[in-house]
């Protein structure tokens, strides 16, 4: 007799599939060593998953184009899975083996801390740890193994180049500066010059000193047909924008500033010199001639910030372009008795730059007194004001929420940490003539263990503190805002009439802008400490009009 399906649903069992991510990160060779790269670990993750059973929610390998640090915690797919962990989107996670997950003892215990909280456990493709205390040892065992093989790569790498560095070589992971070709003399790697190059470095630094800007000489350049450094045959390190043959003033700057040219090659941190290795390089300009250009840059820099702008622009280095995320920049210009000032993004017509944008022209009088006016709304609105305070808070809330809950981590296992210390210092106090050496050394071992990791924690705690501080509104600034703002109102028709007040109010209230068109209308989108809003920016018409949407 055929079985009838019941239709009581309390007798029908279901089995609920634990949750998997599958995590990916390569650094240095990996990406050549078979189950090592990406792919490799990913099938690896994908077949354990099919053998336990597990149903699969993501897999988010960190970009192979770029080689990661296992002691990095800003990884944008590392801080996805702590996304999705803090959502409890997931139960499991899939690493190939633990220095897959970090090289860094203090990254470790965080991560591993932060994920077991939110009900995420750690299971590895390639090894599989008991859950018992041993194999807790074992795991953690490995990380610390990881975290001293990686400071021991490191050590070596690092003296093995500078041993190199002191004897002569150059060593660049990059390719030689413009003007330069590497090359063998005497059984040292160094640079040759390319003369074909060298006289276009040298008429460079003399067009500067002769007063052309870097727009005139990238201009000069480019109209003489000259290739650029991305085009000499060599790699080509990012994509390249402009036309061919076509100079930016950022290449004609990097030029100026490059030491090399006079002779002396560095090798470490160029923004320390104490900190960087010299080697003698064949020179292609003189030293006299490199420190002119350079005091010749300071004191224009000096003049340029010393200069009034001769346009007024309310939010001039506060806009952002909302199609290709670089900042808008200001300019204006004058016919008769007419004054016409404008808001643009340099991308729109610019050659210095990899990404494209089409932004339009915004008319810098609509969007300036678009913001104001709905400022002086504000500020004349304690309620208002009030309101736009709370939602201000509220979203810093949600963007700080990740590092509040990475500092309640590192807390909690300072605590721990700080309690197993405590521990060992009393086996330590405990021993006495009838115990051997050997036992005094283990525990003194495991006493430099656990310091190390305090060390570690502690640091993290103060980067974690430092870093909420600059994000978060304390009730103390939100007083001080009101205080501030109520004297402001009590005057605001004065305040009004002097530009360099309302900057000032500008900057006190941080605001920030972004620009954009949205269905074919001009948009501006503000936020600042008291509030946020869009608006509509009606630039076809001669009367200045706008319609704020709150």
């Amino acid at each position: 007799m055929k079985p009838q399906p019941t239709t009581d649903l309390s007798k029908l069992t279901f089995t609920m599939l634990e949750r998997a991510v599958i995590y990916a990160r390569i650094s240095g060779d990996d990406s050549k060593q078979e189950g090592r790269n990406l792919q490799g670990q990913l099938e690896m993750g994908r077949k354990h998953i099919i053998k336990k059973g597990y149903e699969l929610i993501a897999e988010l390998p960190e970009d192979e184009r770029k080689f990661t640090s296992g002691a990095d915690m800003d990884l944008p797919q590392l801080k996805k899975v702590l996304e999705m962990a803090h959502n409890r989107e997931f139960d499991v996670l899939i690493v190939r083996e633990p220095d897959r997950l970090s090289r860094d003892l203090t990254k470790w215990i965080i991560l591993q801390e932060e994920l077991r909280r939110n009900g995420v456990r750690i299971e590895f493709s390639l090894i599989e740890y008991a859950d018992t205390d041993e194999g807790e040892l074992l795991k953690n065992f490995s990380a610390v193994l990881a975290d001293f093989e990686r400071k021991k790569i490191i050590q070596r790498t690092i003296r093995g180049r500078q041993q190199k560095v002191k004897a002569g070589n150059v060593l660049m992971a990059g390719r030689p500066p413009y003007g330069y070709s590497l090359g063998k003399h005497e059984g040292k790697t160094t640079l040759e010059i390319v003369e074909s190059e060298a006289v276009i470095v040298r008429l460079v630094f003399n067009w500067y000193l002769e007063g052309a800007s870097l727009g005139k000489i990238a201009q000069r350049l480019s109209d003489m047909h000259v290739k650029t450094p991305n085009e000499t045959g060599r790699r080509v390190i990012r994509i390249k924008k402009m036309g061919f043959t076509e100079w930016g003033k950022s290449t004609v700057s990097k030029i100026l500033n490059n030491e090399t040219y006079v002779g002396t090659w560095r090798y470490g941190k160029t923004s320390s010199k104490q900190e960087t290795i010299p080697v003698t390089v064949p020179a292609i300009v003189t030293r006299e001639i490199f420190e002119a250009v350079q005091a010749k840059r300071i004191q224009n820099k000096k003049e340029k910030s010393g200069r009034k702008s001769k346009f007024e622009f309310l939010l001039a280095k506060r806009l952002t372009c909302g199609c290709c995320g670089y900042k808008i920049v200001s300019n204006g210009s004058q016919s008769k008795n007419k004054t016409f000032l404008y808001y643009f993004c340099p991308a729109r017509n610019g050659k210095d730059f990899v990404r494209e944008c089409n932004l339009p022209t915004f008319k810098a009088a609509l969007v300036d007194k678009a913001i104001w006016d709905w400022l002086e709304k504000l500020i004349k609105d304690p309620l208002a004001r009030m309101i736009g305070i709370e939602e201000y808070k509220a979203d810093r809330e949600k963007i700080t929420a990740p590092l509040k809950e990475q500092l309640g981590v590192t807390e909690g296992l300072i605590e721990q940490y700080n309690q197993e210390l405590s521990g060992l210092l009393d086996s330590l106090k405990a021993l006495d003539g009838r115990h051997s050496s050997r036992a005094r050394t283990a525990i003194l071992n495991d006493i430099e263990q656990v310091e190390k990791a305090l060390d570690g924690l502690e640091s993290q705690r103060s980067n974690l503190t430092r870093l909420l501080e600059t994000q978060t509104l304390t009730e103390q600034q939100v007083n001080e805002i009101e205080e501030y703002l109520t004297e402001i109102a009590k005057d605001l028709d004065t305040v009004k009439q002097d530009f360099e007040n309302r900057r000032r109010l500008i900057e006190f209230l941080d605001i920030w802008g972004t620009l954009k068109v949205e269905n074919g209308q001009y948009v501006v989108y503000v936020q600042c400490r008291v509030g946020k809003n869009r608006f509509d920016i009606r630039q076809t018409q001669n009367v200045i009009k706008y319609r704020n949407e709150t």
